[in-house]
């Protein structure tokens, strides 16, 4: 599996900042209240975070070859997985909750509590994006001298 590119990230990000602008505009224009996120969701966004890079120890310390260490091949890709698709969806809440932000920002009243919510979803929709970067980079596996192990071993025997 590949890594997750910045061009991708940032293009989720951009059309997540295009939609949640253009959502919010629609909202206001139609008569409606002005969706903000919650501050619980800033706050399991962060806990989700802290929780990806937990789960995501174990696999770097059988990548690095730290011996004695193990992990279920099985874990390793659920780890992998679950890094990249935070990482992704991450990027596409920040953009969303940037374009709430601006939308915000840009009215001529601005209620503080708003504006508050907005800066903390995306703070933590950045938490989570970095978290997911930062677990999918754990889950690399270094490449392999010409002179390692033979036979496609891995560092730690992950079998």
């Amino acid at each position: 599996m590949k890594r997750t590119a910045p061009w991708t990230l940032v293009s989720i990000g951009v059309g997540g900042l295009l939609a949640g602008w253009l959502v919010e505009l629609l909202l206001v224009t139609g008569g409606r209240a002005v969706l903000v996120p919650p501050y619980p969701l800033a706050a399991a966004l962060v806990v989700l975070a802290v929780a990806i890079v937990a789960v995501a120890v174990p696999v770097r310390r059988v990548a690095k070859g730290e011996p004695g260490a193990r992990v279920d091949p099985f874990y390793a890709t659920r780890v992998l997985v679950l890094a990249k698709s935070a990482g992704i969806a991450a990027a596409g809440l920040a953009g969303l909750f940037g374009g709430a932000l601006v939308f915000i920002a840009t009215r001529p009243v601005v209620v503080d509590d708003l504006l508050w919510k907005s800066i903390a979803g995306l703070a933590a929709s950045a938490a989570l994006l970095v978290a997911g970067i930062v677990g999918e980079g754990m889950c690399r596996i270094p490449p392999r001298d010409e002179d390692g192990p033979a036979g496609g071993e891995l560092p730690g025997d992950v079998r």
